[in-house]
């Protein structure tokens, strides 16, 4: 008896159809999770450029706002931030 399962163009196209089915659920989870580590680097890089603007033009901190300051608050956030109030308390900045 031949069943139309054991054709093998049903089976070329039912392992295609798998195939295809994994690859884009993985092309979906890999995006998904590099857009949550791109929203959070986006959120600390703005919070950490508004904290040095309100450290420098509201509390008068004397950190200055040049290209490396700026890279180095936009790549690091807070923490960038931190080191920079840091080496300017030190007298390095």
């Amino acid at each position: 008896m031949n069943l139309p399962t054991s054709d093998p163009a049903v089976l070329a196209a039912a392992a295609a159809i798998i195939a295809a089915t994994a690859a884009i659920w993985l092309l979906w989870t890999l995006t998904k999770k590099i857009l949550e580590k791109l929203l959070i680097l986006l959120l600390n890089s703005l919070l950490g450029l508004g904290a040095l603007l309100i450290l420098v033009y509201g509390l008068k901190i004397p950190i200055p706002i040049n290209p490396a300051t700026i890279i180095v608050v936009g790549l690091f956030g807070t923490a960038g931030l931190g080191a920079l109030i840091l080496l300017t308390i030190l007298g390095i900045l």
